[in-house]
């Protein structure tokens, strides 16, 4: 929908701006997001791509965000592992237990 498109937009250049607010609370914002299932994959997209933001508020925001994507709805981790991120991203504390839910599953 054109409503969807708009919604993308903004958050795609807000999630690729300079400041680091600004990408914490798009970030925050795919949240409210993700709950639309025809959002979803666009949101683990933009949530993997955010795991490697340079400030690790942004980073770890992400994390939480797609460990609750993934608690809440089995669809969103087989996606998140068709996504096939990068394992190093996961291995800290924050990511040890998304990445034992992936390694979990028999893909």
């Amino acid at each position: 929908s054109e409503k969807q498109t708009s919604l993308k937009k903004i958050l795609e250049s807000a999630i690729r701006c300079t400041s680091k607010p600004i990408r914490f609370f798009a970030t925050l914002q795919l949240r409210n997001c993700f709950r639309n299932t025809d959002l979803m994959e666009w949101c683990i997209d933009l949530l993997i791509q955010q795991l490697n933001d340079s400030w690790s508020a942004v980073s770890q925001c992400a994390f939480k965000l797609l460990h609750e994507l993934c608690l809440i709805n089995d669809e969103s981790l087989d996606i998140m592992v068709d996504k096939r991120p990068k394992i190093q991203s996961l291995m800290d504390v924050q990511g040890f237990s998304l990445l034992l839910r992936l390694l979990e599953l028999p893909k």
